[in-house]
């Protein structure tokens, strides 16, 4: 899913059926918009879309090397 948001002053809170949340800062943000939605932003001036994918470390469910030479 994706997140995206909208920096242009007179956005709207409802956009191509989509619900955006209004931020401190005047932008509107939508998020857990699907990818194929949200790339049809990206060919209008002021929206950007990030990944929402948590990012999953390298190691995850490996030993470090000194975890492992403490196993022998």
């Amino acid at each position: 899913m994706a997140k995206v948001t909208c920096t242009r002053p007179n956005a709207s809170e409802c956009i191509n059926g989509i619900e955006f949340k209004r931020q401190d800062d005047g932008s509107v943000v939508a998020t857990g918009v699907s990818p194929k939605a949200a790339a049809a932003f990206l060919d209008f001036e002021g929206y950007t879309v990030e990944d929402e994918a948590p990012k999953e470390p390298i190691h995850k469910g490996k030993k470090s090397i000194k975890e492992t030479e403490n196993d022998n």
